[in-house]
């Protein structure tokens, strides 16, 4: 191992001053008779540790055999340590490439993120908190599971994507469907701030005019004892999955010929989202930090029934809503959409967009 850490340690060395080649040549000698499984006949190995000792064996002899083995101790440490410094530097390539993040886990620990998102972190079992509560299978585990992970997400990034494969059964679209535009889906949480000013930028540059665009609502899991990374954005989910599943309902009753379905600019969905991200509430508030940062769960439900109310929707309808936001399968559906973006798509940012064959991560600008 004495070998091993000293090549390392004289290929860097010997870029700087000439006179470690001659050792590093010695040293690539012992390396590869290692690699080989035979016997180092150069006698590297203890050339290297006699020049550490040699001071030491003149004034404490009797320390110059502990040293020797805590070097050979040391040289299995730092050799560890290399090989899983070199490990993780290639899954963190591998999850750059597949992700767009050198961090599968928690995507927001990366420092060498390719742009502005929301991510979806998910609980990390440190090294050292494994060891103190006796877990250090899980850790292990944890790390090779992240591993395959990154490679197996390479091949998923670069295949041909098709937005209509991930639209939600009930969503609709920004404008009314045209054939003879390409398809678009957008990923967004209502709380992400990124999403929002995505939306704002495709607003300006003409993106809806140029795409039939739908959208997947996916609120992002919290971390650290939190439920959700956004305060109400499982709520505002919940309404939104609950008008599509209502006004579903109601536009079969209309093709049979009952009832009547309200007509608006907008699909209700679509006016969830635009009021949330461009609008601003009675205390110059906009929006969307005032749900995330101000409206407690009870502010904000009341906050998006008044919503409905002023789009022309009755007592009777708006009752009929609100009961289905709480029921199971709009919690059914949610989980479903959750699913298709963690494990089908797999995306680690948010907002993720779908058009043009290629899934494209975080703002659109």
């Amino acid at each position: 191992m004495v070998c091993i850490v000293a090549f390392f340690i004289l290929c860097i060395t010997s870029i700087f001053s000439a006179r470690f080649r001659r050792p590093l040549k010695k040293a690539w000698a012992c390396l590869t008779k290692k690699v080989r499984l035979q016997k180092c006949e150069t006698g590297f190995k203890d050339d290297v540790k006699n020049s550490v000792l040699a001071r030491v064996v003149m004034r404490r002899p009797e320390l110059v055999k502990p040293l020797g083995v805590a070097m050979e101790v040391l040289a299995v440490v730092l050799v560890i340590v290399m090989v899983w410094s070199v490990a993780e530097v290639v899954k963190g390539g591998a999850a750059m490439i597949a992700f767009g993040t050198c961090d599968v886990r928690q995507p927001s620990a990366c420092v060498l993120g390719t742009g502005e998102a929301c991510n979806i972190d998910g609980e990390r079992l440190g090294f050292i908190e494994s060891i103190r509560t006796g877990q250090p299978h899980r850790f292990v585990t944890n790390w090779f599971s992240e591993f395959g992970e990154a490679f197996s997400g390479i091949p998923v990034r670069f295949r041909n994507w098709d937005a209509m494969d991930y639209i939600p059964e009930n969503a609709s679209f920004y404008r009314d469907f045209d054939w003879g535009l390409p398809i678009a889906l957008k990923i967004l949480d209502p709380g992400c701030g990124v999403c929002r000013d995505s939306y704002l930028n495709k607003l300006d540059s003409g993106f809806m005019d140029r795409y039939n665009l739908a959208f997947l609502a996916y609120p992002i899991p919290g971390v650290q004892g939190e439920e959700w990374a956004f305060r109400n954005s499982y709520l505002i989910v919940r309404y939104i999955e609950a008008v599509r599943s209502v006004e579903l309902e109601w536009f079969l009753e209309l093709e049979e010929g009952e009832g009547e379905i309200l007509r608006t600019e907008l699909a209700t969905d679509w006016m969830i989202i635009d009021r949330l991200f461009t609008g601003f509430d009675e205390m110059g508030r906009q929006y969307q930090d005032a749900f995330n940062a101000s409206y407690s769960a009870e502010e904000a439900e009341e906050r998006l029934q008044s919503w409905l109310r002023e789009w022309g929707f009755s007592e009777e309808e708006l009752e009929q809503i609100v009961d289905r936001s709480r029921s199971g399968e709009v919690r059914a559906t949610i989980e479903t959409n959750m699913n298709v973006v963690d494990n089908v798509i797999r995306t680690k940012m948010i907002p993720t967009m779908i058009f043009d064959g290629r899934r494209w991560h975080g703002l659109y600008s």
